[in-house]
């Protein structure tokens, strides 16, 4: 992780990060998306973290996590578009690219080689695609060798060099089941996180 400087310690970005999250230390949290995979699970968070996301997402990150850290707006943001399958249709939401100091997070999106190809950040960190792009979507791999590090919001383990793993829970059913297990709480009804 030498291409990113110490200050990066306190940065998460959605679940990912390159060290431990610790409740009690200053945090900033960017989120690319509103999707429950990205969204850390609140219980975990402490008093300490800044959400800093675009200026679209602002009310909706105050709604839900104003009661546990404050909500920033962030002015080098870049919109873009992310198509997912959800069994046989394909769908679509706005999700946000950041660029902070010589680094950019690219997230999920439909044109991630564009992306890379057209601003060059010299550090490219860049959402894992795991669903396999169709002819609807730009060809794109994990393994490009334009991508300094890889976020993966699925495994809480590196499994390469360059892997940026999860460090938080995300709002998802699996993880707040994981979460409570491990803390032996039980699950709220209504399934918010």
């Amino acid at each position: 992780m030498e291409k990113l400087g110490k200050e990066w310690q306190r940065r998460i970005i959605d679940v990912c990060g390159i060290a431990p999250f610790d409740p009690q230390t200053p945090t900033e949290i960017y989120l690319t998306h509103l999707h429950k995979d990205h969204m850390p699970l609140v219980h975990q968070l402490g008093k300490h973290v800044k959400f800093m996301v675009a200026e679209e997402l602002v009310n909706e990150v105050e709604k839900r996590y104003g009661v546990v850290g404050r909500v920033q707006p962030c002015d080098d943001v870049l919109k873009l578009e992310h198509m997912y399958r959800v069994g046989m249709r394909i769908r679509g939401t706005h999700t946000y690219a950041y660029f902070i100091g010589n680094a950019m997070i690219i997230p999920e999106c439909t044109t991630p080689r564009t992306i890379l190809t057209e601003y060059k950040p010299k550090v490219a960190l860049v959402f894992s695609f795991h669903q396999a792009h169709t002819d609807t979507l730009e060809p794109f791999s994990n393994t490009d060798p334009n991508i300094d590090y890889l976020l993966d919001n699925k495994t809480w383990h590196p499994y390469r060099e360059n892997v940026i793993p999860k460090v938080l829970y995300s709002s998802t059913l699996e993880d707040r089941q994981l979460y409570m297990q491990k803390h032996h709480l039980s699950i709220r009804k209504e399934g918010k996180g």
